[in-house]
């Protein structure tokens, strides 16, 4: 079908009116070719769900569930902290969150301070329409009970154990928490949340070691002034690793008006502290039980049970007055399973508690497989008093501080702290100072003091406090009280403390001590005046690492280069202290006699022409020879260079002094072994044996300085500081030697 179509005349007439038509419609807005409509505006979301809630300590009961809009934050006896981070997440990030009126941002960690009694958070969220809304409720109580920081060492002088886990258990041995890490960082942080009137059992054991108990452990005795309570546990070595890591029970510990085996014992319940007459605790006995026995342990515990009064008890301080062994490892059976019980039992100090009523008695116990448990009883003993006219008067003596010697031990006594005659004394902070290296370090602070008066005559005294303040001698706190099971004149009326209560940071600073002496002389309720004030402080830690000859090499000369380091710098450093001591040692394996012993003095503070310190060695008359420019120091690298005329006099100076003239110098096709010693380096020990060291201090690599005393000190006053580089466990040279080195046959 044909279209009809229109003159062009016309549509040329029409197109340009028909243009002109709709521009003028789409300018009024009704034009075909208008824009786009937009979309309808998105509905607001009304979601204001929360997808989840955490809180940084504690833990929440019940467990989130959107369902549930009421929680208890529980915290067990675990520590409470001042602050606690609260995290809520929301189902949609568009919905508005406000904690306690506050908005927030979801998934950011708030932190809240808690207060004592109950805590209140409230949680509310609004939906993005404005509608939608819900609201959770968190309570938070913060019980009063005493913060508890824990150590874990592995002895007293010792360090950090690791991959400690904690067991708290009531007095009747209720489980409370389980598996509580304690890592190595966290050591002595705040870990419990103990009632103060209450008694628990604490247990720690580290990785392969024997378990450790705080057993009735009593908050409440232990608070400090910060109203925190301090526990330490130590976790030996396992001796007999096929052995019960479990520690031992302490059955009874009953007391008496004297000490004999058919004396009227009587024992105090566990949930009381003894209060009574003197009379009645001049005696005590100990009973206790283990899965193994509890005897000498293969450490070398002389005894297995040690008791001490107001001070703990270790090893090396303990009362051994009236000891006596009433059972020895009996088998028994307890709750079904096989034990070995001890008894032993001992004499008090109690009739000599002058002036001071509240007293402690420290009881520790180990088995065979050195598990440990401590326990502490309190007494109130109340007819204590300074009255006992015929003690000497002490009020206007003053005794004086003779000596300060600030020791640093650059390894733990881990293994030895146990027969140290001069270990420590209290556990708290007993890791000493910061190790340099994973040989860990201890410390200790050796007060010396005479009670002679100006006669020369030393009273016999029944005990003394020890007071200490940090930083200053402005700030005095009592850190310690020796009470002697009689009277005592010490040693010519000179007396020595051991505090190894010394903090981590006493390198950076300086203690200050003074001691104060008491008997039963009603005159001043007892008390002497206080000594004078003396400071110590504290050198860092360092070992020697020997390093060449390495060992196990051939050398091709006879004279070769023996080389260590130090691996603390800062000991080095100008004016940080006064001397190092060492003596290379070589001793023949085949003969075991030494054949190399030269004792080395670096005089830090003396400097040549190079600016490096001058090196002395001794002669044998003991006379200092130098300087010795065949040691070289190139930062904390230590060169000898025996290759010459010097050292092979000096080599065969101590040949002499051993008495081995014909032997001053290495053989080719011998083998020896080498190592870095201190003042006395590899002396033999008549009494022990050939090959074997004397357990010296001073027999190890040491550094040593002097300190000013305070002006005005009485004559002869002195205050002194050794960092030593090993101990008895390794022999007391390198931890990482001795080295074995062969002579070629063809050395020259």
């Amino acid at each position: 079908m044909l279209r009809k179509r229109i003159a062009p005349t016309l549509l040329s007439l029409l197109l340009p009116l028909s243009v002109a038509c709709l521009t003028a419609l789409a300018n009024l807005g009704c034009g075909s070719n208008d824009a786009t409509p937009q979309p309808p505006s998105p509905v607001p979301s009304s979601e204001a769900g929360i997808a989840n809630i955490t809180v940084s300590s504690g833990t929440m009961q019940p467990a989130f569930n959107p369902n549930v809009n009421r929680y208890l934050v529980n915290f067990g006896h675990l520590y409470v902290p001042q602050t606690m981070d609260v995290t809520v997440t929301l189902k949609d990030t568009k919905a508005r969150l406000l904690i306690n009126g506050t908005e927030r941002q979801s998934g950011s960690a708030v932190p809240m301070t808690l207060n004592a009694g109950e805590n209140r958070v409230t949680i509310a969220t609004l939906a993005e329409d404005g509608v939608a809304n819900d609201t959770v409720f968190l309570a938070i109580p913060k019980p009063d009970r005493a913060n508890t920081r824990v150590w874990a060492l592995n002895a007293m002088g010792g360090v950090a154990v690791d991959d400690t886990v904690l067991t708290l258990t009531d007095a009747g041995g209720a489980v409370l928490e389980s598996n509580v890490p304690l890592p190595k960082d966290k050591n002595g942080s705040l870990v419990f949340a103990l009632d103060p009137n209450k008694k628990y059992n604490i247990y720690a054991n580290g990785k392969g070691t024997a378990q450790a108990c705080f057993a009735n452990f009593h908050p409440g005795m232990e608070l400090d002034e910060n109203g925190e309570a301090s526990v330490a546990l130590y976790c030996r070595a396992n001796m007999a690793m096929n052995y019960p890591a479990e520690a031992p029970i302490i059955t009874d510990i009953s007391f008496a008006s004297s000490n004999a085996a058919n004396a009227d014992w009587k024992t105090m319940p566990n949930d009381s502290t003894y209060r009574g007459l003197k009379s009645n605790v001049a005696a005590v006995k100990i009973t206790a039980v283990s899965k193994c026995a509890i005897s000498e342990t293969y450490a070398g515990m002389a005894y297995p049970i040690y008791i001490n009064w107001d001070t703990p008890a270790y090893a090396a301080s303990y009362i051994s007055d009236g000891r006596a062994q009433m059972e020895n490892s009996t088998p028994i059976t307890r709750d079904g399973s096989r034990y070995f019980q001890s008894t032993w039992r001992f004499d008090l100090p109690s009739q000599n508690s002058i002036a001071n009523q509240d007293h402690m008695l420290s009881v520790v116990v180990f088995d065979v497989a050195e598990n440990r448990t401590e326990q502490r009883v309190y007494l109130k003993l109340v007819d204590s008093g300074a009255n006992l006219p015929n003690d000497e008067d002490l009020q206007l003596l003053a005794p004086t501080i003779t000596a300060i010697s600030s020791q640093t031990y650059g390894i733990t006594t881990a293994s030895w702290a146990g027969r140290d005659p001069q270990g420590p004394s209290d556990p708290i902070d007993a890791d000493g100072v910061r190790p340099i290296d994973e040989y860990g370090a201890s410390a200790a602070m050796l007060i010396s003091f005479d009670t002679k008066k100006s006669t020369g005559f030393a009273p016999p005294i029944r005990g003394f406090e020890v007071w200490r303040s940090l930083g200053d001698d402005k700030h005095f706190q009592k850190i310690h009280t020796t009470q002697y099971a009689s009277t005592s004149t010490g040693t010519s009326g000179v007396h020595q403390f051991d505090d190894r209560a010394v903090p981590s940071d006493l390198t950076d600073t300086t203690a200050y001590y003074t001691i104060r002496l008491f008997n039963g002389n009603p005159a001043n309720n007892g008390y002497s005046l206080f000594s004078n004030v003396l400071p110590g402080r504290l050198l860092p830690p360092f070992t020697t690492m020997l390093s060449a000859p390495a060992h196990g090499s051939v050398s091709n000369k006879v004279w070769p280069t023996f080389e260590f380091d130090i691996t603390n710098p800062a000991l080095l450093a100008k004016g940080a202290t006064d001397r190092l001591r060492f003596t290379l040692y070589v001793k023949d394996i085949y003969y075991n006699i030494p054949i190399i012993k030269v004792h080395f003095r670096v005089n830090l503070n003396e400097l040549d022409e190079s600016g490096r310190p001058k090196v002395y060695w001794t002669n044998v008359d003991g006379e200092i020879q130098g300087p010795a420019t065949f040691v070289r120091l190139n930062g904390s690298k230590v060169a000898i260079d025996t290759d010459n005329d010097v050292f092979e006099e000096a080599s065969y100076i101590s040949s002499l002094l051993t008495g081995r003239y014909y032997d001053w110098y290495m053989q080719p096709g011998a083998t020896y072994q080498w190592g870095i010693f201190g003042a006395d380096g590899g002396q033999i020990s008549s009494s022990a044996g050939l090959g074997t060291m004397t357990n010296s201090a001073l027999n190890a690599a040491h550094f040593y300085r002097q300190y000013e005393v305070p002006a005005g000190s009485p004559a002869g006053v002195q205050s002194f500081a050794y960092s030593f580089g090993s101990n008895a466990m390794y022999g007391l040279t390198s931890p990482n030697g001795l080295f074995t080195l062969t002579i070629d046959t063809d050395a020259k």
